[in-house]
């Protein structure tokens, strides 16, 4: 998958392998945060078709960065 993913155009729907790619983790832990309904927001299709769409994890990402000066989340 490439992992830059061009969102100025269509939101893409990636499954649950590509979104752990495209935030640098585990499938398993997008499985794990799943169950516990935390995480990013996701996309049920089907009884086991999840997606991520990739605007939602950009948010996702972005809402966690931290502010190096301030010591805390940026929001």
């Amino acid at each position: 998958m490439n992992s830059q993913l061009n969102t100025t155009t269509r939101d893409q729907y990636l499954t649950t392998s590509e979104a752990a790619e495209f935030l640098g983790l585990k499938k398993q832990t997008l499985c794990n945060w799943r169950t516990m309904r935390i995480g990013p927001s996701y996309v049920v299709l089907g009884r086991r078709a999840i997606r991520y769409r990739s605007r939602d994890l950009q948010k996702y990402a972005d809402e966690r960065i931290v502010d190096v000066e301030m010591g805390s989340l940026r929001n």
